[in-house]
């Protein structure tokens, strides 16, 4: 159809059109490729977003799941810091009654033997209470430091402490236990003779644990450079040896050498490790030599500084020598000191002053912290001991408040906190809280003396030597025997519930103990009352609410009242040796601490009856009752106006020697009622109150004789 002449034209526009639809179809396939990419994309990044959001959730929980693991780690921390607390305190207690007992036996005895003995024992108790207080230290522990703190110490005594506290299990085995000390070795060092104890008491144990026959040894010998004495140890046994490929396991942690053939032998492993860690704290190394099946040597050179370079001598004649020089006396007087001691506790105030009686220490008392802040306000203190739980004002707020002080007297007078809450990191909250130091209760009297010793500036004080020398001067030949030891030996009756050697741990002489257990019957059922009246008033009852829902509200106030109250009456409890009963208040003290009502309603009541019923055990020290006739008032105002004066002058040897004349006397009933109430008043040292409640009586009698 087309003609000849269309031709070109037809193949000059159908290779165009054709060139046309090829690209037509290339552009379409690039399209329809660019859409399917796009589309794989999309379906990508959506795969990319879900997986992303998957990984999200997945940390999410991770991050859950660790900070919950974090809140058990902490808890189980936390718990076990309680633990170990706890454990350091129950642990103390009978080693501090063992102390207590012992340091009566070296006051008391004449015997050089016993008093050697009774020497023993008290070095190698303190040498255990400062190795339990240093492991059970939780914040060490968990810090992983182990402190070197260098003292004075005697090398004669360290090593025979050493030797006592190993010698009864080297004799249960039959074991020859040698002692081996170079004589010319200096007498007194400079080191942390708590850590080279620990050392050598390890060493030694682990010797007598694997030698079944022959013997342990214990040597020390040395060279001094300048003032430098290096002391080398080193401890023998004839026992099993160890394998010489076997030596590396010695220090590594709770592995035991040949444990099949070792395994009735007791022990965790522990103990070569701990001793090369506080070796390396001393810059010093162990070493260790054994022949399998004959023995072995642990030996290390310790570097101390020189303090006395008299020579050590003969072991055991420095020991005998060191018994017979022993006696007891106060370390110092003062009698230009002045002491301000702040108790909400009558009790406590009476024996802090009756064990510094010796000192000659000029003390004054506060029965809380507004008390004592008013007194600080008008009169110069050297040393001030502040009770931490107080019904009024609490120590750290008293001590608060203080320093916010502009100017007063004591601005910069040093503050003790007295608390009986020994738990560990106790010394680190109070310093942190501004304190200078800390001291628990009830008060050991050494360390007592040794606070005031520390912070009282020097020029105040009189040491024993000077004491001794005055009395020997005067002519008095038994000045370093009899002079500041209790004469008084009589018996302190039995009483159910009251272990009189724990009471007289913390109080000097049998006197002192009696005068406080008087004080405690006197106050049983006014205590009593008081903590029954703060129990009941602990709920505020909501009577408008139907027994279904019945609801009862706590009263933070008086819940507080209740927990201030029973710390107070555990704290007198224990100074008089009835532990169980201060037991059973520290667990009314903890449930009020917490606010478990449980506790409190189950327990309370048969404290009450428990602690009432101390007015039947210790009616031997209730005050006679056979009363006289008053025959002359005169007397009676002559003692009331005795008694005004030493209230005022708050002095407790004339205020009790004035109120037991007058507890003598047979009074009418109104008079009688008065002084009953200025009985309690004097025992409280409520001065304020027992001079205005004189007064009164004052006017009754003066009315009675018109």
């Amino acid at each position: 159809l087309v003609g000849v002449g269309d031709m070109g034209l037809f193949s000059r526009y159908g290779t165009t059109i054709f060139s046309v639809g090829l690209l037509y179809k290339h552009f379409r396939q690039i399209v329809m490729g660019y859409s399917n990419s796009i589309q794989e994309n999309a379906r990508l990044l959506k795969h990319e977003v879900e997986y992303m959001e998957k990984k999200n959730e997945q940390l999410r929980k991770a991050k859950e799941e660790a900070e919950e693991a974090r809140k058990n780690a902490m808890a189980a921390n936390e718990s076990k810091g309680r633990f170990l607390a706890r454990m350091s305190h129950e642990i103390r207690t009978p080693i501090n009654a063992v102390l207590g007992m012992d340091t009566m036996i070296l006051r008391e005895t004449k015997d050089m033997k016993i008093k050697e003995y009774a020497l023993d024992i008290q070095n190698a108790g303190q040498n255990l209470l400062a190795l339990i207080n240093d492991i059970l230290d939780f914040s060490k522990i968990e810090s992983g430091k182990l402190e070197i703190i260098e003292v004075d110490y005697d090398l004669s005594s360290m090593i025979h402490d050493i030797s006592n506290m190993v010698s009864s299990k080297a004799a249960a085995k039959n074991l020859e236990l040698s002692i081996k000390v170079d004589e010319t070795l200096p007498s007194r060092l400079l080191g942390d003779d708590v850590r080279i104890r620990q050392v050598l008491i390890n060493l030694l144990n682990n010797a007598v644990k694997y030698t079944n026959e022959g013997r342990v040894s214990l040597s020390a010998t040395g060279r001094i450079r300048d003032n430098t004495a290096y002391v080398h140890f080193d401890v023998e046994d004839t026992g099993i040896g160890i394998k010489e490929e076997d030596i590396h396991k010695l220090f590594e942690e709770f592995e035991r050498i040949e444990e099949k053939r070792n395994r009735n032998i007791e022990g965790t492993g522990l103990g070569i490790n701990i001793v090369a860690q506080l070796l390396a704290l001393m810059n010093s190394k162990l070493e260790v030599e054994s022949e399998y099946g004959k023995g072995s040597c642990f030996s290390f050179t310790i570097k101390q500084q020189i303090i006395d370079a008299q020579p050590v001598g003969n072991l055991e004649e420095r020991i005998r020598q060191q018994s017979k020089e022993y006696s007891y006396m106060a370390a110092f007087t003062a009698p230009k000191a002045d002491i301000l001691v702040v108790d909400d506790n009558s009790t406590n105030l009476k024996v802090f002053v009756g064990l510094l009686k010796a000192t000659k220490v000029n003390v004054d008392m506060a029965g809380g912290g507004f008390e004592c802040l008013e007194m600080v306000k008008s009169k110069h203190y050297d040393l001030i001991f502040l009770d931490h739980m107080m019904p009024d004002l609490d120590g750290v707020e008293t001590l608060k408040q203080m320093k916010l002080m502009e100017d007063y007297p004591c601005k910069n007078t040093p503050v003790i906190a007295l608390t009986a809450n020994a738990i560990s990191g106790a010394r680190e909250m109070y310093l942190s809280e501004g304190f200078d130091a800390f001291l628990s209760k009830p008060i050991n009297p050494e360390k007592l003396e040794k606070i005031i010793l520390e912070f009282l500036p020097g020029e105040m004080l009189v040491f024993s030597n000077d004491m001794y020398a005055d009395l020997i001067e005067q002519g008095n030949e038994n000045a370093n025997s009899d002079t500041y030891k209790s004469t008084d030996e009589e018996e302190m009756p039995e009483v159910d519930g009251i272990d009189w050697s724990y009471g007289l741990l913390h109080l000097p002489d049998k006197e002192l103990l009696t005068e406080t257990v008087m004080d405690f019957y006197k106050l049983i059922d006014k205590e009593a009352d008081l903590l029954e009246e703060f129990y009941k008033g602990i709920r505020i009852q909501d009577n408008t609410l139907t027994q279904e829902n019945f609801n009862a509200t706590i009263d933070e106030e008086q819940l507080r009242q209740y927990r201030i109250k029973v710390h107070s009456m555990k704290s007198s409890a224990n100074l008089i040796g009835a532990i169980t009963l201060g037991g059973v208040a520290r667990l009314l003290e903890n449930a009020a601490k917490s606010g478990d009502m449980d506790v409190l309603d189950r327990m309370t009541p048969v404290f009450l009856n428990e602690w009432r019923d101390y007015k039947d055990k210790l009616k031997a020290f209730a005050p006679a009752h056979d009363k006289q006739k008053v025959d002359d008032y005169s007397v009676i105002l002559a003692y009331l106006e005795m008694l005004r004066l030493a209230m005022e002058e708050l002095d407790i040897d004339e205020m009790d020697k004035n109120m037991e004349v007058l507890a003598q006397y047979d009074y009418p009933p109104e008079i009688q009622k008065n002084m009953d109430q200025l009985e309690e008043m004097v025992v409280n040292m409520d001065s304020d109150g027992a001079v205005e409640l004189i007064k009164t009586l004052m006017d009754q009698i003066n009315k009675t004789e018109e």
